[in-house]
């Protein structure tokens, strides 16, 4: 008895060392299994309770006397394999990360559109817009640098706001408002210019004519640059003469004056004919801000408001020694007069078209090439160069006789007297010397001559003329 239990308890501990070493295998196989699955980033891992339980032999004390199979030596399919089955219809999954999606654009506001050109380009008088094609303007200024805002005009379909003031020069302005787009987006409006810097500013005046002034028939508007003006059709755009009633003139660029090392430009409007008694005009010169080339820009506005008197014209005829006043048909004097030595070239009064100029109570006359040196009275210019009509009665005798001066018009005391009080800037007089070939008034440029140029030549000194 003693020997058959030995042998049983042989038998039973032989089992329970081939149940140990199946358990170990299975355990090992199911945690190499478990990493297999994690390098490929797909099944499921097995515990180590399942991998036992899927051996064919049972691990405990059999019945007494039962015989029990030997463990299979090798794992069975279902435990021994980490890959997952054909038949899941799963694929690995992919390691790289999905793309993030792209973020829907922000809508934009309208587009905002300044007419300021390059920097420091801005003349004052351009017209300087921002504009909004594809949306409104809600608010917008424009600041100088005193932080004033300028005036301006909005259009009536909110799109585009204008300056409607000049700027002044060498200034930075700055924008500022927004704008609403049809999809409701704002737009800001922002950014700033300046305007151009000057090399030089040129002022001009009005010559002769004063503002409420009354003057003759044949005044011209006569308007003095103090520099060169190049581009002269850009500034004859902004020269405005209205006349009541309506007269037809034109302006006329007359050759420049010498000033130093510069020429000083000048421009005369005269009408066609002389003008018609009582014609009232006014003149404006909105030059300021104008671009007159080569640096060169105007330096103020001006404006002149004048009226026409009455129409006296005097006519003074050479061969018969007199001048004739008249107003209108009618003859307010006649005068004897004497005027300049005919036999000599140099003392000659030159025929043509003056205008009273000037008028002096007394006066002194130099002339160191003919050596006089003589005190007038009721002298009336009519040319700077040498021409008047004034009182002299040292020649009564030969006043209505013969000519003898040297190129003026010599009447008596009390003639020259009635001539001075009657006379008017602009009032013509026309020098004639009928059957005689006397000098013409000529182009001086210190004379008024504009009535010796005939209408179709004035008309081509116009830088507008077609």
């Amino acid at each position: 008895m003693s020997s058959v239990r030995q042998e049983t308890n042989a038998v039973r501990r032989a089992q329970r060392r081939r149940y140990a070493v199946t358990a170990a295998v299975l355990v090992v196989l199911s945690l190499l299994a478990a990493c297999s699955n994690n390098s490929q980033g797909s099944g499921s891992k097995p515990s180590a309770s399942s991998a036992a339980s899927s051996g064919t032999a049972s691990v405990g004390p059999t019945s007494k006397g039962a015989t029990t199979p030997a463990p299979s030596s090798s794992p069975s399919p279902s435990s021994s394999s980490p890959s997952p089955s054909p038949s899941s219809g799963s694929a690995p999954k992919s390691t790289k990360p999905k793309p993030k999606p792209k973020p829907k654009p922000k809508p934009k506001g309208p587009k905002v559109i300044f007419n300021t050109g390059q920097p420091n380009t801005v003349t004052p008088r351009q017209k300087v817009t921002v504009s909004v094609p594809d949306g409104t303007i809600n608010d917008v200024s424009l600041t100088n640098p005193r932080g004033y805002d300028v005036k301006g005009i909005m259009a009536q379909d909110n799109k585009s706001w204008t300056v409607a003031e000049p700027l002044a020069y060498n200034r930075l302005y700055k924008w500022s408002g927004d704008a609403v787009g049809k999809n409701g987006v704002i737009s800001k409006i922002t950014g700033s210019f300046t305007t151009v810097k000057p090399k030089k500013i040129i002022a001009a005046n009005f010559e002769y004519i004063n503002d409420g002034a009354i003057v003759g028939i044949g005044a011209p508007i006569m308007l003095q640059f103090h520099g060169p003006v190049y581009n002269k059709a850009a500034a004859q755009k902004m020269l405005k003469v209205v006349t009541d009633p309506p007269t037809a003139g034109s302006w006329s660029w007359l050759p420049p004056i010498k000033s130093g090392k510069e020429n000083w430009s000048r421009v005369h409007w005269r009408p066609k004919d002389f003008w018609a008694a009582g014609t009232k005009v006014s003149v404006s010169v909105l030059v300021y801000g104008v671009d007159y080339g080569q640096g060169g820009f105007g330096a103020t506005d001006m404006s002149l408001d004048f009226r026409v008197g009455r129409a006296q014209m005097t006519t003074a005829d050479m061969q018969a020694h007199s001048i004739v006043v008249r107003n209108g048909n009618r003859i307010l004097y006649n005068f004897p007069a004497s005027f300049g030595l005919e036999t000599d070239k140099n003392r000659i009064t030159p025929v043509g078209t003056y205008l009273v100029m000037d008028k002096y109570l007394k006066t002194n006359f130099n002339n160191p090439r003919f050596g006089y040196h003589v005190k007038v009275n009721w002298a009336t210019r009519l040319s700077n160069n040498g021409v008047f009509v004034h009182a002299y009665d040292k020649t009564l005798a030969d006043q209505g006789v013969r000519n003898v001066s040297h190129g003026c018009i010599n009447l008596s005391t009390q003639r020259a007297t009635q001539f001075y009080n009657s006379s008017l800037f602009g009032d013509p007089v026309i020098v004639t010397d009928p059957g005689h070939q006397a000098p013409q008034l000529g182009s001086s440029r210190d004379d008024i001559y504009d009535w010796t140029v005939p209408w179709d030549q004035w008309l081509e000194g116009s830088a507008l003329h077609k």
